[in-house]
């Protein structure tokens, strides 16, 4: 069997600043837990490593563009590193028995992706990176580092009303439906998405998807 599985490790920044950040925290990785396994994107819950930093395990490298979506799109107004570490696990949570995957899941996934959370935490750059991965294949992790660093670009500028059409958008399938909730045009919900670059990050979700898909 292929052990080799992508590693999550996220960390929420500026944390300390947050008026009840645990409740807030526990409460958005519940839903993000019960989401992402019903659709059998991670293997277990996530799991909270230290007070602004939480993890998880994915079953197919190709589901990470996806779930990274998901989580900026949950944390919102709040702002994320995520380091990914693609290889070997050991422990795998096939019945973590109650214990949470901190507890029972390591190995090189885990170590690669933090050895990329404090790269992107720790190195002073031209602009923010909120995103890095690691594996074997440094000339495709140097590729996606790239093109998220774009995506992390356009991510960062969204506002908040953009956000809400997003959500709108999300929860309802249809640009006319997302207007309806919102009590806004048709238009209005189109201006909103391509002003937030919606449509150019979806291409890059997709394309990121398929260059990981050669994995796992």
């Amino acid at each position: 069997m292929d052990t080799r599985k992508a590693a999550i490790i996220a960390d929420v920044r500026s944390s300390r600043k947050i008026k009840d950040f645990v409740a807030l925290r526990d409460r958005k990785l519940a839903w993000a837990s019960s989401k992402h396994l019903s659709l059998g994107l991670i293997q277990a819950p996530y799991a909270v490593t230290v007070w602004d930093e939480f993890q998880t395990l994915t079953g197919r490298a190709r589901d990470v563009p996806r779930i990274l979506f998901d989580l900026h799109h949950l944390f919102q107004p709040l702002s994320l590193w995520i380091g990914i570490g693609i290889g070997e696990v050991t422990g795998l949570p096939a019945a973590t028995g109650g214990r949470s995957l901190s507890d029972v899941a390591g190995g090189e996934a885990f170590l690669l992706a933090r050895d990329s959370i404090n790269r992107i935490k720790e190195r002073r750059t031209k602009y923010l990176r909120m995103t890095a991965f690691k594996s074997a294949d440094l000339e495709r992790d140097e590729l996606l580092g790239h093109v998220y660093g774009l995506h992390d670009t356009l991510l960062l500028q969204i506002t908040p009303s953009q956000w809400r059409t997003i959500d709108a958008l999300l929860e309802t399938g249809q640009q006319d439906e997302a207007a309806q909730k919102l009590g806004i045009s048709p238009s209005t919900v189109s201006r909103n998405l391509r002003r937030a670059h919606y449509w150019q990050l979806l291409e890059t979700q997709d394309m990121a998807a398929k260059l990981l898909s050669s994995t796992t």
